[in-house]
């Protein structure tokens, strides 16, 4: 996730395909590093859990967002991939709105990552 959002890439990766393969280094981790061009990875445990927030010099149109991917193993060779959102959202009539818009977006690019992610993993 650090180089695409392996969601609709013509939607959010500027219409470049998604990477197909693991880059090398690119799982390499550090704090502060970018994911998905607008948020900072804030923690992670390698083969656990990574959080991401919402980057700071992205303007607040979607609130402070903070996003964690954790691995639930289930039993040897399977596991369960949950992501949880956190959201506040502005204040007002605009943020009121967004809380009816965005929960619906993020449930369709979700779960194309999700998909696309599942296909990966399976493909080896």
């Amino acid at each position: 996730m650090r180089v695409a959002p392996y969601s609709y890439d013509w939607i959010d990766n500027f219409g470049r395909k998604s990477p197909q393969t693991l880059i090398p280094g690119v799982d390499q981790l550090e704090i502060g590093q970018k994911i998905m061009f607008i948020f900072d990875l804030i923690d992670f445990e390698p083969n656990k859990h990574l959080t991401f927030r919402l980057n700071k010099r992205i303007p607040k149109i979607f609130g402070d967002t903070i996003i964690s991917y954790q691995i639930i193993r289930q039993k040897h060779q399977a596991c369960r991939l949950l992501v949880k959102i956190l959201v506040n959202y502005p204040k007002g009539i605009p943020g009121v709105l967004r809380q009816f818009i965005l929960p619906l977006g993020d449930l369709v690019m979700m779960r194309r990552q999700m998909i696309n992610f599942k296909a990966l993993c399976e493909k080896g």
